[in-house]
């Protein structure tokens, strides 16, 4: 298995690990941390995976709750 960092939107951190730990073997693809970032907006989490194609995976989730739950302030 290996590991990344990944710096996503803290407001919707809590729907993108609900929607990867529901939707993808946890052997396959997991998020394992998730720790403040400097910018108060955003988080940092590490996320576990057994090959290139869950990498993949987590960008298609990734999009998908940026596009569905993701408030935009104007």
């Amino acid at each position: 298995m290996s590991e990344l960092k990944v710096i996503f939107y803290e407001e919707v951190m809590d729907k993108l690990k609900e929607r990867i730990s529901a939707l993808y073997p946890e052997e396959n693809l997991s998020i394992i941390d998730v720790k403040d970032n400097e910018d108060k907006d955003f988080v940092t989490f590490t996320v576990r995976y057994s090959s290139p194609y869950w990498l993949v995976k987590l960008g298609e989730e990734i999009q998908y709750v940026r596009t569905y739950f993701k408030i935009l302030k104007l």
